[in-house]
């Protein structure tokens, strides 16, 4: 049985973006097998298994971990966390003043990629 303390965690990632891909492969090369599932999903468009939809997965990166859904920044620190080395960064950006600089950050950086990727076009009229 899979309880919610050993459950992996899920990752969204939109496997189309570049530096997307880079990274998460990165994350990948150094994560243990039994920590994360990791979901491209321009490749597994249907996502209401899991209650999301492919545009707000598209917009920002998602995590589930037992019964919570992460986005954006708390995403990175829900991977960071279970990474060596990363789990420092983690708690450093978790810091209340450096979450929000981030997360501000990274808002900016999402919102420009997703209106600038062409297979996110489709979904610009729907914003």
């Amino acid at each position: 049985m899979v309880t919610e303390k050993n459950s992996k965690k899920i990752v969204f990632y939109d496997g189309k973006c570049g530096i997307c891909r880079r990274e998460i492969s990165f994350y990948r090369s150094i994560a243990d097998n039994d920590k994360f599932v990791w979901i491209d999903v321009t490749r597994q468009p249907d996502l209401s298994k899991f209650n999301l939809k492919l545009v707000d997965v598209l917009k920002n990166l998602h995590v589930i971990q037992g019964k919570k859904v992460f986005i954006a920044i708390d995403a990175f620190i829900v991977i960071w966390s279970d990474l060596k080395y990363f789990k420092y960064l983690a708690a450093f950006v978790a810091l209340p003043i450096i979450r929000n600089l981030a997360s501000v950050s990274y808002d900016i950086f999402a919102r420009y990629r997703f209106n600038n990727l062409k297979h996110c076009q489709v979904f610009k009229e729907d914003q």
